[in-house]
């Protein structure tokens, strides 16, 4: 599928305040993890705070859908499609409760946000290391028994062409070793406000985040892991959709 990109009026101005956002919030969670200050709750509202704040230097025109569906006290797994670096800051600023995001070990090595993700609780995946990898998806496990939502993104990685790309396994057997409820998303316009291989924002873009109904992964056991990633596949399909 290839997605006409309309030709709008764009920025490196956001993306420069972005960047600086994200900085800002990394000094501050570093500054209270010394101080032993932070806490989830600190770190939930840091994340949403630096969500509302990105978006709203792109200008961002956000429609949220079936926020009903989710119970703001229970910790999900959120799978998404991702096409675009603005996804992350569209979960943080529209879930119940911001999530912490399973991302790839290269990110946890930038100075200052990669300190800041690894003490606000953020999953490094060594995509090259399986044992580590494994590791990674356990303490993931650990934190939503304490409560703590997920954000991960199937795909491993982010679709050049707007295409659903095929699904990895490690987060369907985080969600059966759990017994998470996967909270599937479509996610519509993302791209259209950062588009692939550019970190130009585009302004004044229409997006719409939609959130499906929670899928108990405990119902189906190891032994149907592939209709639960079939069943979870369908689901982002559809909500994503324009």
């Amino acid at each position: 599928m290839q997605t006409v990109l309309p030709q709008e009026k764009s920025s490196f101005v956001g993306t420069l305040g972005a960047i600086l956002k994200v900085l800002e919030v990394s000094a501050q969670t570093l500054w209270d993890a010394n101080r032993g200050r932070l806490t989830p709750e600190v770190v939930d509202a840091r994340a949403r705070h630096m969500g509302e704040h990105i978006l709203g230097l792109s200008r961002a025109q956000i429609t949220v859908e079936g926020l009903d569906r989710l119970d703001p006290d229970q910790a999900y797994l959120y799978m998404s499609n991702h096409e675009s670096l603005m996804d992350i800051p569209l979960i943080f600023a529209t879930a119940p409760r911001a999530p912490r995001m399973v991302a790839k070990a290269e990110l946890f090595k930038v100075p200052i946000w990669g300190p800041a993700l690894k003490v606000a609780g953020f999953i490094p995946v060594d995509r090259k290391n399986r044992s580590q990898a494994l590791a990674s998806l356990k303490e993931g496990g650990a934190q939503m028994t304490e409560g703590t939502n997920v954000w991960i993104a199937p795909e491993g990685t982010r679709s050049r062409d707007g295409s659903l790309l095929p699904f990895k396994k490690g987060g369907f057997m985080l969600a059966l070793q759990t017994g998470a409820k996967i909270v599937p998303v479509g996610i519509v316009g993302a791209r259209d406000i950062i588009r692939p291989k550019s970190f130009k924002a585009y302004l004044d873009q229409k997006v719409t985040v939609r959130y499906g109904d929670p899928i108990d992964a405990a119902s189906y056991g190891l032994e149907r892991r592939n209709e639960l990633m079939a069943d979870v596949r369908n689901e982002i399909e559809r909500l994503r959709r324009p």
